[in-house]
């Protein structure tokens, strides 16, 4: 979702069309919600309205429900029409499909507030009912045994998305959804605020609407995929995205001629996006073993953070913990430092607990043991400093240049 203002050199010459909010009636930053029903503008109003429309807008609008408020009371504006959609996608663009197991808490529900019963004891009691009594057990066993002695649990995306949109026909978000593109927020002189949101009518025109409330919630998101900056040039001079992609793109079609035609893929990165490019690319290789994967590190990673007497583990240049941040920096003791920590020490702390980090899974982990075995997979480490694409076709990175090695060319 942006949130952004449009510029006046955008508005349509000549006549405007009723029922369309043009910059001249935006000027002010108070307006009239009368004056806009006069010139033919819907004028929608609710007690709180959630900008944004995704998981954080149906977290908010979730909790608000669940307390007493009613639907009629409540709205939300996104640019689709379920909250998990973005997500979702982002999530099939990196490899990480409905079976596969996201990076998150078995407690960490946005359809549950009260985080009971978590994703591990619903997935424990659907595998009772349909008698797979030792995928029942297997999960109960990784929530006891996590992290000391099991694998960390984690739901399945498909899971997790199937119970948020349960919840949202429960407590009626299809009702309370407005799909359009949020122009602007004003004070109106009725006392509330009020956004402009912009979306498509039944005709297939434009159509521009106000949603004024009491309360308005911003949960807009990152406004868009970040591409570092040789990747961008390279981009602005060669065009499109079918050679360099970001993991959170579409780029289906770059696994498809590897299935086809076989190459070298040069990975960048080390987080849990990268862990599941490599499982997918070993899973690539037995169809055609002609893969290979160069993974470009910025530094070598001999041993993992540490605070007092722990420490992550570290393996093939990988550090692991289960999840972005320590379970304990949401409610734990973690936290409580945290909060009471001045701003140096706040910051050691962040970067001590955060960083770079990949779950420990075995999938993933054996795929790396196996191309480093096989030769199919290997690290370097540096800078990529620039891209170009050369004859052939070919994508070529050049000056990486590593701890005590010379500049070299990898493509």
């Amino acid at each position: 979702m942006r949130l952004t203002v449009e510029s006046p050199q955008r508005v349509a010459a000549g006549a405007v069309r009723r029922g369309i909010i043009t910059n001249d009636m935006l000027r002010s930053p108070v307006v009239s919600e009368a004056a806009f029903r006069a010139r033919g503008i819907e004028v929608q109003v609710a007690e709180v309205v959630s900008l944004g429309g995704g998981l954080g807008s149906f977290v908010f609008i979730d909790l608000l429900r669940n307390s007493g408020m009613a639907a009629k009371d409540l709205a939300a504006v996104g640019s689709a029409e379920r909250p998990y959609d973005r997500i979702q996608r982002l999530c099939e663009n990196s490899q990480l499909m409905s079976n596969d197991r996201m990076r998150s808490n078995s407690e960490s529900c946005p359809d549950n507030p009260w985080g009971f019963p978590g994703y591990a004891v619903r997935e424990a009691f659907d595998a009772v009912r349909h008698g797979q009594l030792r995928n029942a057990t297997s999960v109960m066993w990784q929530v006891f045994g996590e992290p000391a002695v099991a694998e960390t649990y984690t739901p399945r995306s498909g899971q997790v998305f199937r119970s948020i949109e349960r919840e949202g026909r429960r407590i009626g978000w299809p009702e309370m959804v407005r799909v359009g593109w949020i122009r602007a927020i004003r004070k109106t002189e009725e006392g509330r605020l009020m956004a402009v949101v912009s979306g498509t009518g039944q005709d297939g025109e434009r159509e521009d609407r106000l949603i004024a409330a009491r309360a308005l919630h911003i949960a807009v998101g990152y406004p868009a995929i970040k591409l570092l900056p040789e990747v961008a040039r390279f981009r602005q001079m060669y065009g499109g995205q079918d050679r360099v992609v970001n993991a959170y793109e579409e780029h289906d079609h770059v696994y498809e001629r590897l299935r086809q035609e076989g190459g070298v893929v040069l990975l960048r990165g080390r987080g849990i996006v990268a862990s599941r490019v490599i499982e997918r690319i070993a899973e690539l290789r037995a169809e055609n073993p002609a893969i290979e994967v160069v993974h470009l590190h910025r530094s070598r990673l001999e041993q993992g953070h540490a605070f007092g007497v722990s420490r992550r583990k570290v393996e093939n240049g990988f550090e692991f913990q289960p999840f972005n941040w320590p379970k304990s920096c949401w409610t734990g003791e973690h936290r409580d430092i945290l909060e009471s920590a001045d701003d140096a020490r706040r910051h050691e702390l962040l970067d001590a607990w955060g960083g770079t980090t990949t779950a420990g899974r075995g999938p993933w982990r054996q795929a790396v043991r196996d191309g480093l075995r096989d030769g199919w997979y290997r690290a370097e480490f540096g800078q990529a400093e620039s891209m170009s694409l050369a004859r052939g076709g070919r994508c070529v990175t050049t000056r990486v240049v590593g701890e005590g090695e010379s500049p070299r060319v990898t493509d």
